[in-house]
Formats: C-alpha cells, structure tokens, sequence
C-alpha cells in the first residue's frame, strides 16, 4: 500500500543485523550487530569484520562506520551459550546524547544507558605531521590526571579509548572528525583505581595502542 520500492544500493556486507535507529544529533544510522551467542546465531561470510553485540554509527551517505558501541555483556554473567540479555533495541534521547539500549533473555533482561560525553581536544602545534603518532602520556606513572599528545597526518574520524587491564573500557577522550595536525588531550583518572591502563588512538587505516600507571 506504500507504492513500488526497489533494492538501489547497500553496505556492509556480512553484518548479521538486529535492529537500527537514526540519531538525529550526528546524523548516523545505528545499526546493531549479532549476538555473541554464535551456536544458535552463526555468523555470516564477512561478519569477521564486525564486533558482536555492537551498535555500528553508519555515515549512509559514505556507507563507513563512524562510530560504536558496545553493550556491556560483563555485567550479567550467565552459564552456557546464553551468556546473558541479548541486545535488541536502540533509542536515542532529543539531544541525541544519550542512548537506551534494551536486552532480552528468559532469565534476565536489562536496559543499559550510554553517555556521550564531550570531548577536550586541543591543538598542540600547528605543523601537519607526515604519520601518525601516539605520544607516552605525562606524567607516568600519574595521579590523578595525565595529558595525551597525539598527531594525524590527514582529517578523519579519531577516537582515543582507554582501557582497563581486562579490555573494558573505562575513557572515551576522543570520538569526532579531526583535522590533520598535533592535539592534546587530559584524562581525569580521579574516579579510577590505581593499576596499569592502555589507551588506543584509532584513525583512518591506523592504531596505536600504549601503557599508562595510575598511582594513587
């Protein structure tokens, strides 16, 4: 009853969908991934390039992923395949800051709520670098913050995560498009526990992932 429509085009190949949602704010379709439950939910040929359980921020426009995120399996361990609420549905609230993610299961369901929270980049040099550079945080070891410098050889969408010594992620410094150049960036590890972090700078084709100590 809504008239004749016909397949035009299409982007990431093998990603095995669950829901999507658009976020108004950032203008990204948000599209969410498989479960990690792969006995009853195989993945599919090309899905090896996508996380599980993730909800993948699509440009449509350039058909690329321009940001994520993850739902936070851990915090409902469960025994056997079934590890847990399976993520299902997204939605974003009017300012498009906060998102509602809801999980299903038999035996345990959940909505966990991500935050976007503002960045504080700044420049820190006004020369165009000819690679990218993940500098050594100072001071290290710190307490209880701690200044990143970083460098991109051409603009692109850059992230700069921190993580906990189990791969959780505990610090989102950077999450926007960013112009070639030299940035600085300060983590505020006021509300961390002392113990070894590392943090990795995404951009473009590269990664570079370094070691920092909190020390309290």
């Amino acid at each position: 009853t809504l008239g004749t429509y016909t397949v035009t085009d299409s982007f990431a190949t093998g990603f095995q969908a669950e829901s999507f949602a658009w976020n108004k704010k950032d203008g990204h379709l948000y599209i969410s991934s498989f479960p990690v439950d792969t006995v009853n939910y195989p993945a599919q040929p090309g899905a090896k390039d996508w996380k599980a359980e993730t909800w993948y921020a699509f440009d449509v426009a350039t058909k690329t992923a321009k940001d994520s995120l993850t739902w936070n399996r851990a915090a409902y361990p469960y025994p056997g395949v079934d590890l847990g609420p399976r993520p299902r549905a997204i939605g974003f609230s009017p300012s498009g800051d906060t998102a509602y993610v809801a999980g299903y299961n038999y035996a345990k369901a959940a909505i966990q709520m991500f935050r976007r929270v503002p960045t504080g980049v700044e420049p820190a040099g006004n020369e165009v670098p000819d690679s990218y550079v993940l500098s050594q945080n100072y001071p290290n070891p710190f307490n209880p913050s701690t200044e990143i410098q970083f460098a991109l050889p051409k603009a692109g969408f850059t992230t700069l995560k921190v993580f906990d010594v189990m791969g959780r992620e505990v610090a989102t410094l950077v999450n926007e498009e960013l112009a070639p150049g030299s940035f600085k960036v300060r983590l505020d590890g006021s509300k961390l526990s002392s113990g070894t972090y590392i943090y990795t700078l995404v951009s473009g084709n590269s990664r570079i992932t370094k070691k920092m100590m909190l020390l309290k």
